[in-house]
């Protein structure tokens, strides 16, 4: 049992949610999953998806390479590293969000990380698994840029009701800020909580 990273990952998600004074159930609902996946994480019974690792260390403003670190979870460690190459590809290839209307905005820039990232996580070799995984993503991605990029200029110009600034609804501001069709489902098709 001592041994197990998932009881490693446990303690240290417990220390940190502890450090930063959330309840299991805020803590959830800031990574966007339910309380009892929470609660099983930090037991140490879950074993969970990179997804929701994703989410658990955004959640507590935690590196996806300290995680990985921290855990042992070599999954982790790829991800990170594949992570650091999509944001020089942002940099290297101009793709920060711009100041004018019809110009890549937030959301096109984040396309760009998922598409850099997707095709960085396909084309490294540590993890075949997440190679597997990340290859028909990256080629989605790839295929269907121009479109999606689209999609994602032409939802901009607009006034937009997201139910208030402190405490936004937060379906309002998933249609707001996920206008492409054609990104959402490819993100939605990795999805597996």
């Amino acid at each position: 049992m001592g041994d197990d990273p998932r009881h490693h990952l446990g303690a240290n998600l417990r220390r940190l949610r502890e450090t930063r004074a959330f309840s299991q159930e805020q803590a959830a609902r800031l990574a966007g999953i339910p309380r009892a996946t929470w609660a099983s994480l930090e037991s140490g019974a879950a074993n969970p998806t990179l997804v929701v690792l994703t989410r658990v260390a955004t959640a507590l403003a935690v590196s996806i390479e300290d995680l990985g670190t921290k855990t042992g979870n070599s999954k982790a460690l790829v991800m990170a590293q594949a992570l650091d190459e999509a944001n020089g590809k942002i940099l290297d290839n101009d793709k920060s969000p711009q100041r004018k209307v019809g110009e890549l905005d937030n959301r096109g820039s984040h396309f760009y990380l998922a598409m850099y990232w997707a095709r960085a996580l396909a084309d490294q070799t540590q993890d075949p698994d997440l190679q597997s995984t990340f290859t028909a993503v990256a080629e989605q991605l790839e295929r269907n840029e121009a479109s999606i990029v689209a999609e994602l200029n032409g939802a901009q110009g607009r006034p937009v009701d997201i139910g208030g600034y402190y405490h936004p609804d937060a379906a309002l501001v998933t249609r707001v800020m996920r206008p492409s069709a054609t990104f959402n489902a490819v993100v939605d098709g990795l999805v597996r909580v």
